[in-house]
């Protein structure tokens, strides 16, 4: 009992949200009732008369309807419900899991608190936002910046479904939720799976034209020609991350480009994002989980006899220019690809065709050779020539036999030193597909 006490007085002596983690986590390991939780809970959500909010469920909303609802149910009875209807077992449970399941219960109070408080302070709308890094998991990247409405308080809320969170199989299946959902969306709500770190905030309607632009990108709402300009301006603003970055994309390809000074290289950047024929599009790159905007001129730079078009990658995260060379138009758009990156929009008419040449000419060997020096300083462009290099493949039996080797002599490379680097789609079919490749040519020189 004194023990028990102790644990009490506690929890009380800190914030709530780290009282009630400590609660669950005490009721996982049994130090805790049902009946002593529901109390507890009472006294730490109660106290000062709050009575209502909502426990937001997934799949509690209206099915017709765009708008989150709330409950006039007490919040503590809906998370002693939620604990008691899908806590994991007592037994065996490892300390990481414990303290997963009870951030998680934690996070989505949190979210009814923060509701509750908003329609209070009359908030019409809330934004969806996610913390950007490299933790950062493809359901929270794609449902960053949603924008939906409040309803009126009191509204009733069916519940259907008493999961804590929705199965990651869920999102990999329904891409209308995932990868690309529609502006349509109905409001599903953080946390979205274990130790989500998305969070609900108020919406206010942005001053500056570039963040509204993005609003209505995240909402999947068509740009209007003023959106793409703000995002034209931004883009003339941005640079590479350092200068040695710039200079080493200038030694790769001013031959390339018929240049030699870094101020002819920018200039054509410049030159391309001033174009009023340029083409562009969004979309949320599957190597970094980056916003990047790609522009391209649709007017052919002919290298090695192949058409080429200059095109350039902005990370709108990162607020940095990426990189800036001639590139294929079928290689340009498999960035462009929704059944690899998140939330495509193409910005642009297209005005231009893939060609007749479709050989693999020494540029493109030359640029996927690149490869080990953007693996070696984890640099994100490591992306396009993944995408090069499963593009070659299928034009493996035209491919010049010296440039058979010299791609081979990278792939070798790239599986020694760097095959397990990464884990996400391109990667995984980059890795796979060099590897049948080599095990396929080694197999022929026997």
């Amino acid at each position: 009992m004194i023990k028990k006490l102790l644990i009490l007085r506690k929890m009380t002596a800190s914030g709530r949200a780290q009282r009630l983690t400590r609660l669950i986590r005490a009721f996982l390991a049994g130090k805790l009732s049902p009946k002593e939780l529901e109390k507890q809970l009472e006294t730490l959500y109660n106290r000062h008369g709050e009575a209502r909010a909502t426990l937001p469920r997934h799949s509690g909303l209206d099915p017709e309807s765009t708008q989150l609802v709330t409950s006039p149910d007490p919040l503590y009875r809906q998370i002693y419900q939620t604990i008691t209807s899908t806590h994991p077992l007592r037994t065996g449970l490892r300390d990481d899991q414990i303290e997963s399941y009870a951030n998680t219960v934690s996070a989505r109070a949190a979210t009814a608190e923060r509701l509750q408080e908003y329609q209070n302070r009359g908030v019409k709308k809330v934004q969806i936002v996610a913390y950007i890094d490299a933790a950062t998991t493809d359901i929270c990247r794609s449902m960053h910046g949603r924008i939906f409405e409040l309803s009126t308080p009191n509204s009733q809320l069916s519940t259907l479904n008493s999961q804590l969170v929705l199965p990651s199989s869920f999102w990999a299946d329904n891409h209308h939720f995932s990868q690309t959902p529609t502006a349509q969306m109905r409001p599903f709500l953080p946390p979205y799976h274990y130790n989500c770190r998305t969070r609900v905030v108020p919406y206010v309607e942005p001053a500056n034209p570039y963040d509204a632009a993005l609003d209505r990108y995240h909402n999947l709402a068509k740009l209007r020609e003023a959106d793409v300009q703000a995002l034209v301006n931004k883009a003339i603003s941005l640079e590479f991350a350092t200068r040695s970055q710039l200079f080493d994309h200038l030694s790769k390809h001013k031959n390339d480009l018929g240049i030699s000074t870094h101020k002819e290289y920018l200039n054509l950047v410049s030159t391309l994002l001033k174009n009023p024929l340029k083409q562009m599009g969004l979309a949320i790159s599957a190597r970094d989980r980056s916003l990047n905007l790609y522009v391209w001129n649709p007017k052919v730079r002919m290298v090695n006899d192949k058409p080429h078009h200059d095109f350039a990658v902005f990370s709108l995260d990162k607020n940095t220019l990426k990189t800036f060379y001639p590139k294929p138009i079928e290689k340009i758009m498999e960035n462009l690809d929704p059944k690899v990156h998140a939330k495509v929009m193409l910005l642009t008419q297209q005005y231009t065709s893939k060609g007749a040449n479709n050989m693999v000419v020494e540029i493109e060997v030359r640029q996927y050779e690149y490869i080990l020096d953007y693996f070696a300083n984890d640099d994100s462009n490591d992306e396009q020539e993944m995408i090069s290099r499963l593009i070659m493949d299928k034009e493996w039996d035209s491919i010049p036999e010296p440039f058979k080797q010299r791609i081979l002599a990278v792939d070798r490379i790239v599986l020694e030193k760097y095959a397990d680097w990464f884990n996400y789609n391109v990667f995984n079919e980059y890795i796979a597909c060099i590897k049948r490749r080599l095990e396929l040519e080694d197999g022929a020189a026997k």
